[in-house]
């Protein structure tokens, strides 16, 4: 495999990760708040469903609050990265155009 080649294969594996992530934390955000259909519904002391605490006590609902949030923490230092990579790699072109 030629450099050339790595390089678009790295380069174009990120680009679609990373559409991918954006995708899925969309996702994500739309539902975080909202319990799970697959959750088995809480009930008060009167056998009544309880929504507020079906929802709040959700582990489902929790597991993707926490997996939303670390992703956009992570995104949030990754995003940096690779804005740092990118200007160091047109810094670097420019100068051998001599700019």
């Amino acid at each position: 495999m030629t450099t050339t080649t790595k390089t678009v294969t790295a380069t174009e594996t990120l680009a679609r990760e990373v559409l991918e992530l954006h995708r899925l934390a969309r996702a994500a955000s739309e539902i975080r708040d909202l319990p799970s259909p697959a959750t088995p519904r809480e009930k008060n002391a009167k056998g009544a469903p309880d929504p507020t605490a079906g929802t709040a006590l959700d582990p489902r609902r929790i597991a993707v609050a926490d997996a939303h949030d670390g992703a956009l923490e992570s995104a949030e230092y990754m995003t940096k990265r690779v804005c740092a990579l990118s200007a160091q790699l047109r810094a670097t072109l420019d100068q051998w155009d001599g700019r």
